[in-house]
């Protein structure tokens, strides 16, 4: 069954909800306008901000927009008028021109915003060029400029329904670029091959390329930032992590394929990891802190294999990342040692990945896998649906 046609924005209630969240975060900061700078790499998550308050963006397009708590949202973009039938969200569409911070400036005086706080969205990291910085601050001394990344990012953590039925679309597509891997794959065939038709099921579905191409293949695998010219042989093992960006929304999966056969080392391993994902994706209820998940998650790689095993030095980590846009909180790493006592809440969307590693014989071996899942009153849910493990492919 195909997909409805992807859309390109969300509904006028969706625009409402979010714009009445943020001028009333806004009005406690004290500030009198959010400001999202233009992102020359065009990243999604560089735009995904821009994109949250206006509904314009994507398709490595670069716009910045002005969110007062008085008055009309502006969007600023070359080739402007591109967002005029694509959405109804902003009416005050302008041509950037040969200067993003020129147009700015221009449209803060008319807010007549020479005085009090306007957030910068990115000002404290190096998401604001200096140019475009220099541009609008140089005709603003007397105001005070704030970083309002923090303020829009604790907002946008929390999903609407809307939003978490995009991610359902998008994770349905996952599932199905994941799936064309298993039926493409064979010996003699190159990576780049076989990854092709997984991206050609996300093209053909989303309009937009996926931001994540993890990939790896051989009788060891080492994961790769993009498939290589590698030649696909008998008995290698094929990961592969990647998203789908479904009207912008980005749900994500990582997977495993034997192909043919493998060391059984890994079968044992995927085996086991299996298990392993489901205690991890148990231990995100309502109300707990990130920081006990991540050691809860940790702890619970201990008893998997029988103390008589001929695997050593087994330990379990997770990765927990928050879905949506781009650049989505909570960001969790077990080897990076980040987690907070931040507790988690109804509305959350995150890509939980959980990795098993251990040893035999002095030999490292390490396997992951990975699904999106949404924070509900009742328990976590996934919104995949393959089942976590090491896929053969006949």
């Amino acid at each position: 069954m195909r997909n409805p046609p992807n859309p390109r924005t969300l509904s006028l209630a969706e625009r409402d909800r979010r714009w009445t969240l943020l001028r009333a975060a806004m009005a406690d900061e004290g500030i009198e306008c959010i400001v999202t700078p233009p992102a020359s790499g065009r990243s999604p998550a560089r735009q995904a901000d821009a994109r949250y308050i206006t509904s314009c963006g994507g398709e490595n397009v670069t716009l910045a927009c002005l969110f007062p708590l008085d008055g009309d949202t502006t969007v600023l973009s070359r080739h402007a008028e591109r967002w005029r039938d694509s959405q109804e969200w902003v009416a005050d569409l302008r041509e950037a021109g040969s200067s993003f911070g020129q147009e700015t400036a221009k449209r803060l005086r008319e807010l007549r915003l020479r005085h009090g706080r306007v957030g910068m969205v990115g000002l404290d990291s190096d998401a604001v060029g200096y140019g475009f910085m220099q541009a609008v601050t140089e005709r603003f001394s007397a105001i005070e400029w704030i970083d309002a990344a923090p303020l829009v990012g604790s907002l946008r953590v929390e999903k609407s329904a809307e939003e978490i039925g995009l991610l359902e679309v998008s994770a349905a597509i996952v599932d199905r670029a994941l799936g064309r891997i298993q039926a493409t794959a064979r010996p003699g065939m190159f990576d780049y091959e076989v990854s092709a038709a997984a991206l050609a099921e996300i093209f053909r579905e989303c309009g937009e390329q996926p931001e994540r191409l993890a990939w790896a293949s051989g009788i060891r695998p080492t994961p790769l930032p993009l498939p290589s010219h590698g030649e696909l042989r008998r008995g290698y093992v094929i990961t592969a992590e990647l998203d789908a960006p479904y009207a912008g929304y980005r749900a994500r999966g990582a997977h495993a394929f034997a192909l043919q056969t493998c060391d059984q080392v890994y079968v044992a391993l995927y085996g086991a990891l299996s298990e392993y994902w489901e205690r991890c994706i148990e231990e995100l209820r309502v109300g707990r802190p990130l920081a006990e998940v991540e050691h809860a998650c940790r702890a619970n790689a201990a008893d998997l294999f029988p103390s008589a095993s001929v695997f050593e030095n087994v330990r379990g980590e997770i990765v927990l990342e928050g879905v949506g846009l781009g650049g989505d909180l909570p960001l969790i790493r077990s080897s990076a040692s980040d987690a907070t006592n931040e507790l988690l809440r109804p509305g959350w969307a995150m890509f939980l990945k959980a990795s098993l590693h251990l040893e035999l014989s002095g030999r490292p071996y390490a396997a992951s896998w990975g699904d999106t899942i949404v924070i509900e009153a009742s328990g976590p849910r996934r919104l995949g649906s393959r089942p976590p493990e090491l896929t053969p492919i006949p």
